[in-house]
């Protein structure tokens, strides 16, 4: 088997046939899904019965409710096909998706992280296309051209070799928001052989109350601050690894500490303030890289007033 497609699924039954049947239509055939109800209280565990009954592909498993991250890791040990790939319940995939990448396992002798490319899909039918393209890059090639992407940390951006996945121990922590962010970056990494393709293989629906429009204060603040912790985690295992390079080091820990500064623009007030105090104190703009001028005098703007450059810059140093 190829394919192992994990599903995640609380609550989520306005969206969930939408997502199945994206999957189901897939013009290439050999996968699993591994649904895993994560506790809901709506009517997604019928669903998922209903698309099991009728196709012994789609495998429904159920948990008490751990969150996106746990259900996700459950599911990895339920796979058992060559690739893993994550799918959010609320979002769905390209139909060809699933031969794109057979085709490039083959092309490209299979490499330990393939990535899509994106559409983001939001009000009003409104769809923005993201992703580059190359084949068969290092990690030391890759890495630098990924991070330029607006959606790089996400999970399900991307197909894993499964045992590279789990030869590696990966998993993602539990009971933390954007827990991409602390997981994706080191795949990448570790990973020796990674290649993109050009197929818009992933369809991210924008909804309202979902983690990433979340606007409660006390829930934008622990989003913040998660960032933080999974940043010091980081930083904590790629400095301990000697199989990456100085070089990409350098280039991850910048990439690191500008994300974490960047995360303030979901705060305000003294939510923001007490956030960039705790940054400066721990010294997390020496992380920044200075080896261009531009950089140099963006470093040293982080370091005397992060809030301007919060306004002037974006995503990436």
């Amino acid at each position: 088997m190829e394919f192992s497609i994990i599903v995640p699924i609380y609550n989520v039954e306005a969206y969930l046939k939408r997502c199945l049947n994206s999957i189901k239509d897939q013009t290439f055939t050999s996968f699993e899904v591994i649904m895993v109800d994560d506790g809901s209280s709506d009517s997604s565990s019928l669903i998922m019965a209903s698309y099991h009954k009728k196709d012994e592909r789609f495998k429904p498993y159920f948990k008490k409710n751990g969150g996106l991250s746990d259900a996700r890791n459950y599911g990895v040990k339920k796979a058992s096909g060559k690739y893993i790939i994550f799918l959010d319940s609320d979002d769905y995939l390209g139909k060809n998706l699933l031969a794109e990448l057979h085709d490039v396992l083959i092309k490209d002798h299979d490499p330990d992280v393939i990535r899509y490319r994106l559409a983001k899909l939001e009000k009003e039918n409104k769809l923005t296309y993201f992703g580059s393209v190359f084949s068969n890059r290092s990690s030391e090639v890759a890495f630098p051209i990924l991070i330029r992407e607006p959606y790089f940390e996400p999970a399900w951006i991307y197909a894993y070799n499964r045992e590279f996945f789990i030869n590696h121990h990966f998993t993602y922590k539990v009971g933390a928001y954007h827990e991409d962010f602390g997981l994706t970056p080191y795949i990448i990494l570790k990973a020796k052989t990674i290649s993109s393709i050009s197929y818009i293989g992933y369809y991210y629906c924008i909804r309202e109350n979902s983690i990433t429009t979340l606007t409660d204060s006390k829930k934008l603040r622990k989003r913040a601050y998660d960032v933080l912790e999974q940043y010091h985690d980081l930083l904590s295992s790629i400095k301990v690894d000697d199989e990456i390079s100085n070089s990409l080091k350098e280039c991850a820990f910048s990439y690191l500490a500008n994300a974490v500064y960047l995360k303030a623009n979901i705060l305000k007030g003294k939510d923001r303030h007490e956030y960039l105090a705790k940054l400066k104190e721990e010294g997390v703009y020496q992380y920044l890289q200075s080896n261009t001028v531009s950089r140099k005098l963006k470093k040293c703007l982080i370091k005397v007033c992060p809030k301007i450059y919060l306004m002037i810059w974006g995503r990436h140093s």
